[in-house]
């Protein structure tokens, strides 16, 4: 292993399949991104003024913690409902592609199983609708987790037409 990733420090080190099983990391992961994500986002909140591509970090580490948390959802929901009904739900295609209204049938069978889909509330989104618009809006913008990535294809033609991502202009 090349030296810049050994320590023999336990602060510093970054481990990699914690629960022996890494699937069961999704979520982990999904936390590391969003914190990550968090931590920016909150610099550029605080800071004076920033440049647009201060922003592109956020909203990839934003978007890929909301498609590992989708994942980790969907899978860990499955064992669960598998344990309620074997034949409900499937999920050898959870890793397909990266889009995250694929994930939301899988959600919603999740939650009608545990029978919380009534409870679905949170500060900013008052039903599953809500939630399902807003995960269909971020696919809009970002269907296969690469537009806040690269400007372009691999073609090398624009990746999307200009478009606002944040929080509203106003004067």
């Amino acid at each position: 292993m090349h030296w810049a990733f050994k320590s023999d420090s336990v602060h510093g080190n970054v481990v990699f399949n914690l629960m022996r099983d890494p699937i069961d990391d999704l979520a982990v992961f999904a936390q590391g991104y969003h914190n990550a994500g968090r931590k920016l986002a909150d610099e550029l909140a605080s800071a004076a003024g920033y440049s647009d591509y201060d922003g592109y970090p956020v909203l990839f580490l934003y978007r890929h913690a909301l498609e590992l948390y989708l994942k980790a959802f969907v899978y860990r929901g499955a064992k669960l409902v598998h344990l309620l009904d074997p034949d409900e739900m499937d999920t050898t295609e959870l890793f397909k592609d990266h889009s995250l209204s694929r994930l939301l049938p899988g959600v919603k069978v999740v939650l009608d199983a545990l029978g919380w889909m009534g409870g679905f509330k949170t500060l900013h989104l008052s039903s599953f609708r809500d939630f399902v618009d807003l995960v269909k809006g971020i696919d809009e913008v970002d269907k296969n987790s690469v537009a806040f990535r690269y400007p372009v294809k691999k073609d090398r033609q624009v990746r999307s037409e200009e478009r606002r991502v944040g929080k509203e202009c106003r004067s």
